[in-house]
């Protein structure tokens, strides 16, 4: 897969996540929805992004006023981009090279697992369980097979090498030893009218699904996109585990837009009326 991550930005990448302030503006937004009541208040806590991607995640923690958080990649692309424009504390790097012999209070995994072969995944689990301090967390977000259009965000990118739904989630993070598992809803982010339009639209056919999902016999099944949070208490004994559901009807349909970026142009360019 080295020929495609060494053009992950403009061959997948941009063309789901425009370079615009806006943009990142907004993702900021979804983040501090989800994470920031979990985020540590001391704001010089060691943070680490894995798969830090164009750098939406460190942008966050930049505007919420961390100080210390470093990111990797593996896409050069992308870590070049991230250096351009959002901050130079990223390298290329990979986590199963990185990881040993490292210390994090936070470790971040937005959108990694399905990355990974299934054949790693409990290694890649163990190094990052290995990597925290005592109290530290990981917060994993992963899109969420259960929904019953997720074939489309299974295969939308050619890297993704697995699949999850809560429980195949909760399996493996059992066996690496994450316990006391909660999940709850994440919620819906409203900037526009449209917006608030496509949440009642969206509520109204989530109440249908999860009609037909209880006709099915599964009353409990989720079927949105994951964004779990796992709170450790103590190096070894993960103590904690938070699943967020951001439920992806539409995909990421909406979110695809063609882009000529090259690397070394501007972040923020002017939107477009």
């Amino acid at each position: 897969m080295k020929e495609v991550y060494d053009r992950y930005l403009d061959s997948i990448f941009l063309k789901m996540n425009p370079p615009t302030k806006k943009a990142f503006e907004s993702t900021a937004k979804a983040y501090a929805m989800c994470y920031k009541k979990f985020l540590p208040s001391n704001r010089n806590v060691r943070i680490l992004d894995i798969g830090c991607g164009m750098g939406h995640f460190l942008y966050f923690l930049k505007s919420e006023g961390y100080t210390n958080f470093f990111g990797i990649d593996i896409s050069k692309q992308q870590i070049d981009f991230v250096k351009e424009n959002i901050t130079k504390n990223v390298v290329v790097a990979d986590a199963f090279d990185f990881l040993p012999g490292q210390s994090f209070e936070v470790i971040v995994l937005n959108d990694i697992l399905e990355h990974i072969p299934k054949e790693n995944l409990l290694k890649l689990l163990h190094l990052v369980s290995n990597s925290l301090q005592m109290g530290g967390m990981i917060f994993v977000k992963v899109p969420n097979m259960a929904n019953p259009f997720g074939l489309g965000i299974r295969y939308i990118d050619i890297t993704h090498e697995v699949g999850f739904t809560e429980d195949s989630l909760r399996e493996i993070l059992e066996v690496v030893g994450f316990q006391d598992i909660h999940i709850m809803g994440q919620p819906y982010l409203v900037q526009s009218l449209k917006s608030a339009i496509g949440k009642v639209a969206r509520a109204i056919v989530h109440r249908f699904l999860r009609l037909l999902l209880l006709v099915q016999g599964h009353p409990e099944a989720m079927y949105g996109k994951t964004v779990p949070f796992l709170i450790r208490g103590q190096p070894g004994i993960p103590c904690g585990y938070h699943m967020n559901l951001v439920p992806s009807l539409c995909q990421m349909s909406s979110y695809i837009i063609r882009s000529n970026f090259s690397p070394g142009e501007p972040l923020w360019r002017k939107e477009k009326n």
